[in-house]
Parts: structure tokens; C-alpha cells; sequence
């Protein structure tokens, strides 16, 4: 009897042991429960009908993706690798010939994914909500009044996933300029910060044409004009790039009045790409320690009680910053590039502002002692994987998809765009006076475009800018020409109102083979991130 018992305990004590040691484990792993998106028959509507701008964000999706992973395994020379070959990859390919499918960015980050595989989660979790308010905005069987209460109720939706939501309270800028590792990024790598800003000021810009137009051609119109200013900014880097980090309620302020808990969320998921690059990128933070404190700084952008801001102190952040000018400019400009800009890349370090510091001090947190120089690891990444089974298609300039030229406003815009990027593309030799012969051109076209003609004209906001401009006359006169009844004129007319003409081509169809409801080009596949609070 005695040995019975003895036998007994002993196999329960292993069990135990046993028991313990696995939930030990998976406590030290990241869960990897996945919510599925809202439903909707909105969803993948901007997909379907801006492919120009869809298409890209899976662009972006890897740039950030790639970018995460050199910072994190430390190829020999990472500057070169960043500066020079990803960056003349991504602008000059990938952005070029965007993939059709979303990246599976696991793929292109294996080594920071295991790192921090919840960072990821709150990203990706993110930008579904960006996406899906583009879906939203795209659906033109939905009334805008309609579309504020569903935007409404997808941002509701996005926070019951308490693990992987930004908070919707402002956080304070010094959380992203003035910890010890703060602003090494944009500091030693320029060129690749500045498209990462281009990238966050296009992911907000593009609601403002889609709240603006009024008619499907307008918004085309509208779409088309936004993404030209992007592609303007690739132009000679970093100098078109955005100096400081592209606030919404700057860059989007119709979007960011009527939909303010969205409009912070996304400033809170820009500010924490930058935090996580720094952090990566400063050898302040030694490897064994980089997990930990992008952990603890996903927790501060979870928390809505440290370290937050107002919602009218956060309005006026932008000025505070340098202006609309230093982020990139307005999303609906038409009127020409980027003006110059000399804020400095470090505009916020040392400013003094008034109000960033509401509800108590930031707390930023100190280099360790023991803080030593981050091994690197290396480089076992080969070339740009995944992307070219990704686009599925013969290459083709932005912005003109199969299908989606058509007549008036859109051809115009889009014609113009394409020869403007194309002239992006020159060498420097001589590059400088095509890129402006092909800015000039762009502005022509969009002058002439009757719809924007009418939008412009009753805007007075629009109108006051072109007189400050000292361009009131020169839009008159293009107006006047275009209304003039010459042959020239009759030529620049959308093709709805030219005789025997033969109809747009409808958009193309779908292939056969594409699963249904496939292809959310613009997002992660469903189920992504976790359910549970």
C-alpha cells in the first residue's frame, strides 16, 4: 500500500511539473488569436474602385515590413542597404508595380515577427480600420450621413479588441522625441523616413477627396490629383519628403472633425512606427533588450491615462510643428509640387510646447547602464521575396489600371500623373527641368478639367488660396480657353459630350481563377488578430 501511494504522488507531482512548465512557456509566447474584420457588403470597394491607390498600400506594407527586419538582423552595411538598394527598389519597382495580393509581411520579416509578433498584431490590426473607412468612403450605394454612423461603428469595433487598439486619447509627442533612443532613425537614414512620413501622409490624405467629391467623378478626380502629390514628394529626396511626422488633423481635417476617436488612433499608430524604428535602429537599446521595450511602449499607446494630450491641444499640434507645409501639404492641392521647406528633420527636438505635456509629464524612459552597443546579426534575408508572384501582371505606370482609364476628369489626372512619374525617374543630369516640364503639364490638364473647374469655383477656400497664390488670373484664362470653341478645346472635352466617340471601356472583370471574395488587395486576409479583451 505504502508503494501504491508513493507511486501515485510521484506521478501526480511529474504531471504538475509537467504542467507548469508548459504554461510557463506559453506565457513567455505571444498569443496569436485573430478577430475578423467587420463585414460588410462595403468591404473592398476602394480596392475595387481606386485601384491605383489600393494596390499601393500593399506597396507600403512591405516597405515597412522590409525595413523592420534590416533594422533588427543588421546586414554589413544597413545604410547602403536601406538608403540605396531598398529605397531604389521600393520607389522605382515596387511602388511602380504594386502587387495585387496584400503581403504576407511575416514573410518579409521572419526574425522581428518573432521578435515582436504583437507589435505586428497592432499594426496590422490598424491599418484594417484605415481600409476599411476607405471601403466605406469608396461605396457610393451609401449615403454620407450613412457613412459617418458605419465609421463610427467600425472604430467601435476596432476597440473591443482591447489587446491590439491604440488608444483614442492623444498621446504626447515627447514619447517619440525624447527618449534616449528617440530620432536616431530619421537622423541616420533620411531618405527611407522620408517615405515612411510620404506613406503616413497619403494613408490619411486619401480621405479628403473621397469626403470632398460629390460625384464619382469628382472623387476619381480628387483621388487621382492626391496621389500625384505623392508621387511628386519621391521627386529629389528627401528635400519633397514631409520634415516632421504628417498629423491628421493637419493633413486630413474634414476627416479628423467628423471622425476625432479615428483621426487619433492613426497619429497614434504613426508616432509608434517611428518609436519602433528608433528603437531598432539605436544601439542605445542592445538586442537582448529591444523586445522589451517595444512592449513597453505598445503598452503606453494602449493606456489612455498616461502621458495624453487634449483633444484641441492635439488640433493645434500641427502649427506647433511647423506648419501643414513642413508635413507634406494639403491632400487636395492641385495647384503645383510641394513648396520648399526648411524645418529642420528634428523640428521637435528641444521645441518648447505649451500643452504636449497635459495630464502630467511625459515619462521618458532612461538609457540603462548596462546599455551596450547591439550585436548584429547577419543579414540571411535574399533579395525581395514574394513579390513578384504577388503582382500577377505586366508592369503598367500608377495610377492607369486596366479598365479605369476613361474619359474627362479621370483621364486627365491620370495622364498627367503618369507623365509626371515617369519624369520622377530621371537621372539628375538634366532630370530637374523634365520633372518641372511635367509638373507644368499636370497642373495645365488639371486647370483645363471641368470638373475640378467647378469644385475649385465653389470653393471660396480654394478660391482665396489662388489669389494668395497670385493665380486668380491664370485660372481665369484657362477657363476661358477652355470654354473658348476652337478645335484645341473641343479636343480637351470628356468624351461624353464628343460625338461618335465609342464608349469607356468597362472596368476590368475579375479573373476566373480569383477565389471569392478575393482579392482584398488592400488588407491582411480575414481573421487577423485577437478577439479576446
Amino acid at each position: 500500500m505504502p508503494r501504491r501511494i508513493l507511486a501515485r504522488a510521484l506521478l501526480l507531482g511529474s504531471a504538475l511539473s509537467l504542467s507548469v512548465g508548459i504554461a510557463a512557456v506559453a506565457h513567455a509566447q505571444d498569443q496569436r488569436n485573430e478577430q475578423f474584420y467587420y463585414p460588410g457588403s462595403f468591404n473592398w470597394q476602394f480596392l475595387k474602385t481606386y485601384p491605383e491607390g489600393g494596390r499601393l498600400f500593399n506597396a507600403f506594407d512591405y516597405g515597412h515590413a522590409v525595413l523592420y527586419e534590416k533594422l533588427l538582423t543588421r546586414p554589413a552595411d544597413l545604410r547602403r542597404e536601406l538608403e540605396d538598394k531598398q529605397y531604389t527598389y521600393l520607389t522605382t519597382d515596387l511602388l511602380v508595380r504594386p502587387p495585387r495580393f496584400a503581403v504576407a509581411e511575416e514573410v518579409i520579416e521572419p526574425s522581428y515577427s518573432r521578435l515582436a509578433w504583437q507589435a505586428k498584431q497592432m499594426f496590422d490590426w490598424a491599418h484594417l480600420l484605415h481600409r476599411q473607412i476607405y471601403d466605406v468612403y469608396a461605396d457610393d450605394r451609401i449615403p454620407m450621413a450613412e457613412k459617418d454612423l458605419l465609421i463610427e461603428r467600425l472604430t467601435d469595433y476596432y476597440l473591443t479588441n482591447h489587446r491590439a487598439a491604440f488608444t483614442t486619447a492623444p498621446k504626447s509627442m515627447t514619447l517619440m522625441d525624447e527618449q534616449y533612443y528617440s530620432q536616431v532613425f530619421r537622423k541616420g537614414y533620411p531618405k527611407f523616413n522620408g517615405l515612411i512620413w510620404a506613406y503616413h501622409w497619403l494613408q490619411v490624405g486619401l480621405y479628403e477627396p473621397l469626403i470632398a467629391g460629390r460625384t464619382r467623378d469628382e472623387k476619381k478626380a480628387g483621388v487621382q490629383a492626391t496621389l500625384a502629390r505623392f508621387w511628386s514628394m519621391l521627386q529629389d529626396p528627401p528635400r519633397n519628403f514631409p520634415k516632421v511626422m504628417p498629423m491628421t488633423s493637419a493633413v486630413a481635417p474634414q476627416f479628423s472633425r467628423a471622425h476625432p476617436r479615428a483621426a487619433v488612433i492613426f497619429d497614434n499608430l504613426h508616432m509608434m512606427h517611428d518609436i519602433i524604428s528608433d528603437i531598432l535602429a539605436a544601439d542605445t537599446v542592445p538586442r537582448d533588450r529591444k523586445r522589451r521595450v517595444i512592449y513597453e511602449e505598445l503598452a503606453e499607446f494602449r493606456d489612455s491615462t498616461r502621458n495624453v494630450m487634449s483633444l484641441d491641444e492635439w488640433r493645434n499640434m500641427a502649427t506647433m510643428m511647423g506648419g501643414l507645409p513642413a508635413m507634406g501639404g494639403p491632400a487636395t492641392e492641385i495647384l503645383g509640387p510641394p513648396p520648399s521647406r526648411t524645418a529642420p528633420a528634428d523640428t521637435m527636438a528641444g521645441m518648447d510646447m505649451p500643452g504636449m505635456q497635459h495630464g502630467g509629464a511625459a515619462q521618458p524612459r532612461a538609457a540603462p547602464d548596462s546599455a551596450a552597443r547591439a550585436p548584429k546579426a547577419s543579414d540571411t534575408e535574399r533579395g525581395m521575396p514574394g513579390m513578384e508572384s504577388m503582382r500577377g501582371e505586366e508592369p503598367h505606370p500608377p495610377g492607369h489600371e486596366t479598365g479605369q482609364g476613361g474619359a474627362g476628369s479621370d483621364s486627365m489626372a491620370t495622364a498627367g500623373m503618369e507623365e509626371m512619374h515617369h519624369a520622377s525617374m530621371m537621372s539628375d543630369s538634366g532630370g530637374a527641368t523634365v520633372r518641372d516640364s511635367a509638373l507644368r503639364l499636370l497642373h495645365q490638364r488639371m486647370m483645363r478639367d471641368p470638373v475640378i473647374r467647378r469644385r475649385v469655383d465653389s470653393d471660396t477656400t480654394l478660391q482665396r488660396l489662388l489669389r494668395e497664390a497670385g493665380m486668380a488670373e491664370e485660372w481665369k484664362r484657362a477657363g476661358d480657353n477652355t470654354s473658348a470653341k476652337s478645335p484645341r478645346t473641343k479636343a480637351a472635352r470628356p468624351a461624353s459630350r464628343r460625338p461618335n466617340t465609342p464608349p469607356a471601356p468597362k472596368p476590368a472583370q475579375p479573373d476566373s481563377t480569383s477565389p471569392e471574395p478575393m482579392p482584398r488587395g488592400d488588407s491582411m486576409p480575414p481573421g487577423h488578430i485577437m478577439p479576446k479583451p
